[in-house]
C-alpha cells in the first residue's frame, strides 16, 4: 500500500495505490461500502471534492481531492 497526503492553502490531495492479489477474488452482490463514501461526500463537501477509482489488472488506485474553502 503506498499513501500520499499532500496539502496546500485550499485543497488536500490524499492518494491510496494498493496491489491486486494475484489469488482468484470471490465476488459479492450487494456490497454498500463505496456507495456510502459517495453519499458522505456529497453530504459533508457537496462539490468541494473529487473522487477517482481506478482499476488495472495488477493495482486500485484512488484519488480524493478536497477543496478547503
Amino acid at each position: 500500500i503506498q499513501l500520499t497526503f499532500d496539502i496546500s492553502a485550499d485543497q488536500l490531495i490524499f492518494n491510496i495505490v494498493n496491489s491486486k492479489s494475484k489469488e482468484p477474488q470471490i465476488i459479492k452482490d450487494g456490497g454498500i461500502g463505496l456507495t456510502n463514501v459517495k453519499r458522505r461526500l456529497e453530504l459533508l463537501y457537496q462539490e468541494n471534492y473529487q473522487l477517482k477509482i481506478t482499476e488495472s489488472p495488477d493495482l486500485y488506485k484512488v484519488t480524493l481531492v478536497l477543496n478547503l474553502l
